[in-house]
């Protein structure tokens, strides 16, 4: 991880781009309709709150292994996190 910046600008531009496909999946499928959108933008959000806030708050900030740990882990959570949301969007959309 080069730096903390970097890092939140990513899960802003991962989670912006997740919001834009449910925008379009609104728009063009039958099935994804607007309570479907807002529940998905209600998760992307508190996904996206949730990420920054840890990003923010580091655990062992005194000890570096602790910290590339800390952030190996959040790196991880977040990956995660988002593909039970792709996920969940496909099975919508099928």
């Amino acid at each position: 991880m080069a730096n903390r910046r970097t890092l939140k600008k990513q899960i802003r531009a991962i989670l912006g781009q997740l919001m834009d496909e449910c925008i379009i999946c609104n728009l063009v499928l039958p099935k994804f309709d607007n309570t479907t959108l807002d529940s998905f933008a209600a998760r992307i959000i508190e996904i996206n709150d949730e990420f920054i806030a840890r990003a923010n708050h580091p655990e062992g900030t005194k000890d570096p292994k602790r910290t590339k740990q800390y952030y190996s882990a959040l790196i991880q959570d977040f990956n995660k996190a988002t593909l039970e949301l792709i996920e969940d969007m496909n099975k919508v959309s099928e």
